[in-house]
């Protein structure tokens, strides 16, 4: 038995615990707690016997919980045979959608204007930046400012309470930096600890890049963020192996997906041309679904500006002229409403494991089916098409139609509505239910597709209202 994932409401007075059991035996919870005090008074369990393979949702709800923030917490729920305990800071969970670049977008207002436009509610810009954000309703996760390799404390307890701050960037892919040796493992555990000690109104955040050393880094974060890129260099599928692995490493932490929004404008100096190309529109759409559909809770685009001088990492990024760059725009920019719709669920998203996702299937072979289900009320079938073809050269992929989907839901789960969510808007499906199988068919799926069932009769009308304030065109 394992606590796979925990997610909070904004006043973090609710929380959610998914709890999987991974043994071949029935598992009955029979106390849980919180910070050491028990908690099975204040806690809902959808089912208190965890079947073999399968899970349960446990709510949380209690005032004392919002005292927390900030603080690190454990979570134990002892079953009758295992007993799992985790431990984490406590933090309202948000899906941010952004880029970075943050300082390029606001030193410029035609730029602001156009990140505004594509859809951002997020950047990644120096802390000096956080004024100039929040005129914009932005956000920053803002790079922790050292000074003489040291926290510049003046500098940072100036904005330990800003609500412009989203989260502290500690340091950028450790798993290189430090393992070249330009920083110790141990300077980088001494500025986490410095900003817990420090802030508890704002998470600490780091982003990884070397999916099979993830075990070293990944505990040390609030938010542990991933930057597969593999457009020219890697199979798409990297970036759901980069989520999944971090996932698994950083448990059950947040992970927010850093997508691939830019090119090499020129080859390096030894003559190497790795990420010769931009993504193409409706390649960048597939990964961000690659991403989201294996449990991402957040989208951060690398990157808006562009490095053309730096000889060895000539970044050319979405501010470029180049007509892929713009094109590749117009698709992020599309992507904008329902990322932000579904972001208000996956934010409390787990993605199922086991029997269940095993014994679902598609009529097509190519597409790729997974669930992420939301609260305990929930469900979001996420459909990804792999029937494209990837290269130096371009990216091509082929539309599939009426593609009947069977998926097997917990016997505990009901809902009443079900509508599809994708860059069109919303849409009522017809689900058919019998025993805990659920089937539907889609007319048709390009690059990927949500599907969202739900018990919430008012969920249709929320998400609608959302889709209409973020939609672009």
């Amino acid at each position: 038995m394992k606590i796979a994932s925990i997610s909070f409401t904004d006043d973090a007075e609710t929380a959610y615990l998914y709890v999987y059991n991974d043994k071949a035996f029935e598992e009955e919870i029979l106390r849980i707690m919180v910070f050491n005090r028990d908690y099975m008074a204040y806690s809902e369990m959808t089912s208190e016997k965890i079947p073999p393979r399968g899970f349960t949702v446990i709510k949380i709800k209690s005032k004392d919980m919002s005292s927390f923030i900030g603080h690190f917490t454990s979570f134990r729920v002892e079953g009758d045979r295992e007993v799992d305990e985790v431990g984490l800071r406590i933090f309202p969970t948000y899906f941010p959608i952004g880029s970075y670049g943050g300082a390029e977008i606001l030193s410029d207002k035609h730029n602001t204007m156009e990140a505004l436009e594509l859809g951002f509610d997020t950047v990644v810009a120096p802390v000096k930046d956080v004024e100039e954000a929040k005129k914009h309703g932005l956000r920053v996760i803002a790079y922790t400012p050292y000074e003489e390799n040291r926290l510049d404390v003046d500098l940072f307890e100036k904005y330990v309470e800003d609500k412009g701050v989203l989260a502290w960037y500690i340091i950028d892919e450790p798993d290189i930096w430090v393992e070249r040796g330009k920083v110790s493992e141990q300077w980088v555990i001494r500025q986490i600890r410095e900003v817990y000690r420090r802030d508890k109104l704002h998470p600490a955040y780091i982003v990884l890049c070397r999916p099979f050393i993830f075990e070293k880094y990944a505990r040390y974060p609030d938010v542990l963020a991933v930057d597969p890129y593999p457009v020219c260099v890697l199979p798409l599928t990297h970036v759901s192996f980069m989520v999944d692995r971090a996932i698994e490493t950083a448990i059950p932490k947040p992970i927010w997906l850093i997508p691939q929004a830019f090119r090499h404008g020129m080859p390096k100096p030894n003559g190497s041309w790795g990420w010769k190309r931009f993504p193409r529109p409706d390649e960048e759409r597939l990964m961000v679904y690659m991403g989201i559909s294996h449990g991402a809770k957040g989208v951060i685009y690398f990157t808006y500006g562009s490095h053309m001088f730096n000889a060895n990492d000539p970044v050319e990024g979405l501010v470029s002229r180049h007509p892929d760059a713009v094109q590749l725009k117009r698709s992020i920019a599309r992507l904008s409403g329902e990322l932000h719709t579904l972001g208000e669920l996956l934010r409390y998203g787990y993605r199922v494991t086991g029997p269940c996702l095993r014994h679902s299937y598609s009529s097509n072979g190519a597409v790729e089916i997974n669930e992420i289900f939301v609260r305990d009320d929930t469900l979001i079938v996420l459909l990804v098409n792999h029937d494209y073809v990837s290269t130096v050269d371009g990216f091509s992929i082929n539309e599939k139609n009426d593609v009947d989907v069977s998926i097997v839901v917990p016997e505990w789960f009901s809902f009443e509505d079900s509508f599809i969510v994708d860059y069109d808007g919303l849409s009522d499906i017809k689900v058919v239910g019998e025993g805990n199988r659920v089937s539907f068919k889609v007319d048709s799926i390009r690059e990927a597709k949500a599907i969202v069932l739900t018990g919430d009769g008012k969920l249709f009308r929320k998400m609608n209202d959302k889709y209409k304030v973020w939609r672009r065109i």
